[in-house]
C-alpha cells in the first residue's frame, strides 16, 4: 500500500507526463494564420491581370455570356462552346451584371466558395477526428500552394475542389446522423461539382464515401435505396445545363464545335469529357506518364508534402497490420477519396497539373490527423524529424523569395526585400516558442503567406507585363479602335477580348484581309509568321506597335534567367493595312 504522499507524489508525476505529451493550438495562432491566407487571397483576386490562357479565356467567355444574356447555351467569339460545364461562366457573368467587366468579379464567386470549403475541411476532419485535426486541416488546405495559385489564376478546378469537399462533409455527416438536411445538401453540392467540371465532381466523393464503407462491411448503407434519391438531387441540379446542351447541340445535328458536327452535347458531359480522357475518346491527349502527377504533388501541396506522404503511408501501414479488418481507429473516407482518383487520374490520356487540385483537401486532412498524431505520441522523433523539415522548407522558401527580387525580376523597393527577412527571422522566433503545434506548423504557414505576398503582389504583375494580350487591349482602349477595325491574324489572345471588353474581335484570314481593305482601313494583330504571309500576299502593311509575349503559365530557365530572357521572349505586332486605292 503506498502512503498518500506516495500515492500524490505519483498522481502528479502521471499528471506531469500527460500534460508533456498533450498539445493544444493557441487560438491567436489560428486566428493569425487565417488572417495572413485571408490577405494572401484578397491580394492575389485583387491584381489585375488574367493569366493566358485558361483564366482569361473563361473570363472572356463569362464576360460574352454576362452581354449576349446566352445563360442556357454557351459561346466563345460566338461559336459554340462545349470544353467545360457552364457555372464558372454562370457565376462570372453573374457577377459581371452587378460589379463590372473586371478580373475582380470573374474571381470573387470562386473566393467566396474557397471560404466555404476550408471551413468544410475543418468541419470534416472534426467530424471524423477531432477539433484539433478539424483546424489544422483547415490551415493545411488553405496554406497550400495550389490552392493559393488557382484562387488567384482561376479555373473551374477550383469551384470544383471547394464543391466536391463539401459534399463529402455533408455526405459523411449524413452516414453519422441520418440527417435529412445532410443528405440533400451532399447532392446539391455533387450537382453543383460537376456543374463546375463534369462526372469528376461525383466520382471523388462516390470513392471517398464507398471506399469507407466496403472498408467498414456496411452494406445496409452502402446499398441504401436513398441514394437513387440523390441521384435525383443531382439531376434537379443539373437541369439547367442539360436542357441548354440539348437545345444548343443534341437538337441541331448540324451544330459544329472545334471542327466536330454532329455532336452530343449530353454524352460529351456525362461521358466524353471525363471517361473519355481514359478510353482516348477525348481529342485532347498529350504524352504524359502514368507518374505525371506524383511530382507535380510535391510543389502543389507544399510545403506540405512530405508530411503528407508519411501520413499516407501511417494509414496504409495501419490497414495491412490490421489485415484490412475494419478499425475503429483507421478512417479510410480521406485514403480512399485521394488514392483512387489520383490513380484513375494518372490513367488519363491528357493530363494538367491542377488536375488533382480536386484531391487535395483530403490530403489536409489525412495530413493533419498524421501531424495530430506524432505531436500525441511519447516518442518525439518523429515530430522533431519532421519539425526540422518544415523548418527547411520555409528557410527554402525564403532563399526563393530572394532569388526572384535579387535575380529573376532585381527589385530595389523596401517593402519587398522585407518579405525574405521576415521569412527567415520569423521563422526563427516560432522554433523558439514553447508550443508543438506553432513549432511544426508556424514556420510553413508564414513563409507560405509572405511568399505568395511577394507572388501576387509583385511576380505575377511583373511576370503579366510579357502578356501581349493585355498590351493590345490597352492600345486598343487608348486609340478607340472599333471591332470593324481590328482583326487577329495567326495569333490571338483572350486577355485582348476581356480587358478591351469586346468579344467580336474577329480571327481572319488572307482573303477576308484584302476584302475588307477594299473600304478601310484595318488594324492587325499578328506574329512573324503572319508578317511573312502578309508579305508574300503582296500586302503592304506599316508596323504601328512591336510588342513582346510570353506564355507565363509555361516558366522556363531562359525566362527566368534575365541575361537569356530576350531570347525567350516572341515577338507580336500591331500593323495598320491602308485602304486599297
Amino acid at each position: 500500500m503506498h502512503s498518500p504522499f506516495v500515492s500524490a507524489i505519483i498522481s502528479q508525476f502521471c499528471i506531469h507526463s500527460i500534460l508533456m505529451y498533450m498539445y493544444y493550438i493557441p487560438r491567436n495562432f489560428t486566428i493569425l494564420s487565417f488572417i495572413g491566407l485571408f490577405i494572401v487571397y484578397l491580394i492575389g483576386i485583387i491584381v489585375p491581370d488574367l493569366m493566358e490562357v485558361d483564366a482569361a479565356q473563361y473570363a472572356s467567355i463569362s464576360m460574352e455570356m454576362a452581354k449576349t444574356n446566352s445563360f442556357l447555351e454557351v459561346f466563345h467569339l460566338q461559336n459554340n462552346y462545349l470544353d467545360k460545364p457552364p457555372l464558372l461562366f454562370w457565376l462570372g457573368a453573374l457577377f459581371m451584371k452587378f460589379f463590372g467587366f473586371n478580373h475582380l468579379a470573374y474571381r470573387l464567386p470562386t473566393f467566396l466558395t474557397t471560404i466555404l470549403a476550408t471551413y468544410a475541411t475543418y468541419g470534416l476532419g472534426k467530424r471524423i477526428y477531432n477539433n484539433n485535426v478539424g483546424i489544422m486541416a483547415a490551415l493545411v488546405m488553405s496554406s497550400c500552394q495550389v490552392y493559393i495559385l488557382h484562387n488567384h489564376d482561376v479555373r473551374t478546378d477550383t469551384l470544383l475542389t471547394n464543391f466536391v469537399i463539401i459534399a463529402i462533409w455533408q455526405g459523411v455527416a449524413y452516414l453519422q446522423t441520418k440527417s435529412t438536411s445532410h443528405f440533400i445538401w451532399a447532392f446539391v453540392a455533387v450537382g453543383f461539382a460537376m456543374l463546375a467540371k463534369g462526372p469528376i465532381g461525383a466520382v471523388v466523393p462516390v470513392m471517398a464515401l464507398g471506399t469507407q464503407l466496403i472498408y467498414q462491411r456496411s452494406w445496409s448503407n452502402l446499398f441504401n435505396w436513398r441514394w437513387l434519391l440523390g441521384i435525383g438531387i443531382v439531376l434537379l441540379v443539373l437541369t439547367p445545363m442539360m436542357y441548354g446542351l440539348y437545345l444548343q447541340f443534341d437538337s441541331d445535328p448540324t451544330a459544329s464545335v472545334n471542327g466536330r458536327t454532329g455532336v452530343s452535347g449530353l454524352r460529351f458531359f456525362f461521358w466524353e469529357q471525363s471517361f473519355g480522357r481514359i478510353t482516348g475518346e477525348n481529342v485532347w491527349q498529350d504524352d504524359s506518364s502514368y507518374f505525371f502527377f506524383t511530382h507535380n504533388y510535391l510543389w502543389e501541396f507544399l510545403p506540405w508534402s512530405l508530411i503528407g506522404i508519411a501520413g499516407i503511408f501511417v494509414k496504409l501501414k495501419q490497414l495491412v497490420k490490421d489485415k484490412f479488418r475494419p478499425n475503429v481507429h483507421n478512417e479510410m473516407y480521406t485514403l480512399g477519396g485521394f488514392i483512387f482518383p489520383f490513380i484513375a487520374l494518372s490513367t488519363s490520356h491528357y493530363k494538367l497539373p491542377h488536375y488533382i487540385m480536386v484531391i487535395m483537401p483530403l490530403a489536409a486532412i489525412f495530413t493533419a490527423a498524421y501531424i495530430d498524431t506524432i505531436l500525441k505520441k511519447t516518442d518525439q522523433k518523429e515530430y522533431n524529424t519532421f519539425k526540422w523539415i518544415q523548418l527547411v522548407f520555409s528557410f527554402l522558401i525564403g532563399f526563393l523569395a530572394l532569388t526572384i527580387i535579387y535575380w529573376i525580376f532585381p527589385e530595389t523597393n523596401a517593402i519587398w526585400w522585407l518579405i525574405p527577412l521576415f521569412i527567415f527571422s520569423g521563422t526563427l522566433y516560432m522554433v523558439t516558442q514553447n508550443n508543438k503545434v506553432v513549432k511544426i506548423m508556424g514556420p510553413s504557414i508564414l513563409a507560405l503567406v509572405l511568399m505568395n505576398t511577394l507572388m501576387n503582389g509583385f511576380f505575377y504583375p511583373e511576370l503579366n507585363t510579357y502578356q501581349s494580350g493585355k498590351i493590345t487591349a490597352e492600345w486598343i482602349n487608348k486609340n478607340h479602335i472599333t471591332k470593324e477595325q481590328f482583326r487577329f491574324f495567326d495569333k490571338h489572345y483572350h486577355n485582348t477580348y476581356f480587358y478591351s471588353n469586346e468579344y467580336e474581335y474577329k480571327l481572319t484570314n488572307l482573303q477576308q484581309i484584302m476584302r475588307l481593305t477594299e473600304s478601310q482601313d484595318l488594324y492587325v494583330y499578328t506574329s512573324d509568321q503572319g508578317l511573312s504571309k502578309l508579305k508574300n500576299a503582296g500586302i503592304t502593311y506599316h508596323i504601328i506597335e512591336e510588342v513582346f509575349n510570353f506564355p507565363n503559365a509555361e516558366l522556363t530557365t531562359e525566362f527566368l534567367n534575365p541575361k537569356t530572357r530576350k531570347h525567350a521572349l516572341q515577338e507580336r505586332y500591331i500593323v495598320k493595312i491602308e485602304k486599297q486605292h
